[in-house]
């Protein structure tokens, strides 16, 4: 499920990313100016004749992010660096540079910027390992940042339900995708969290 206001729009740098198909209504985040796209059953309105080219775009895009630190479901997250390198104190230090995407039935939304921190990286962690215990509760990324949210929760028969929340641009967007896993995606998720920390150790502790 995606929710979302009028048209998608962005101040991202110019790239193009479009929704992986075409039909009723697709979602499109397009960087550089604010560009408006929608295609409809029988009509298409594009914005440049670039939107020929929106495949290869978004996979040499995909190449030069190179292997994401997390994938869960459709969501794929990449750090990038530290924002402050050389920062030692716990409040500067941890804030991380780094790419999501989120994408499902016809809609991708693509954030990028210093919207997460080593310490959330952890704390969600932590709550995926007791979530894979447990099977009851729920496992969040909470970021101080509102450009993306996840939320896991447990059901019943190692059911986990996942909803992402995610903008490029808080003030005039609102992006909401859903998803049904299960509790043998939390182990390897875990897993994934350590090698993020492991790359990009929490600092100032």
């Amino acid at each position: 499920m995606i929710r979302h206001g009028g048209w998608a729009h962005t101040h991202a740098p110019p790239l193009l990313l479009h929704a992986p198909r075409i039909g009723g209504f697709a979602l499109i985040v397009l960087g550089g100016s604010r560009r408006l796209a929608r295609a409809a059953s029988g009509q298409k309105r594009y914005t440049n004749a670039c939107m020929c080219t929106w495949r290869s775009t978004l996979k040499r895009y995909l190449n030069e992010l190179g292997k994401p630190h997390i994938v869960l479901a459709g969501l794929k997250l990449w750090v990038h660096s530290y924002q402050y390198r050389n920062a030692d104190d716990y409040d500067d230090a941890n804030w991380l540079n780094a790419t999501a995407i989120c994408a499902e039935k016809g809609a991708t939304v693509v954030v990028e910027g210093a919207f997460v921190r080593t310490i959330d990286i952890f704390a969600w962690q932590r709550a995926v390992q007791e979530l894979a215990v447990n099977l009851v509760g729920e496992a969040k990324l909470e970021c101080l940042e509102s450009d993306i949210a996840v939320t896991l929760k447990g059901g019943a028969l190692g059911a986990v339900d996942m909803e992402v929340q995610i903008t490029p641009d808080q003030l005039t967007q609102e992006h909401r995708f859903a998803f049904a896993i299960d509790q043998s995606h939390l182990g390897p998720l875990a897993s994934q969290c350590t090698r993020l920390l492991n790359d990009f150790p929490i600092r100032g502790a």
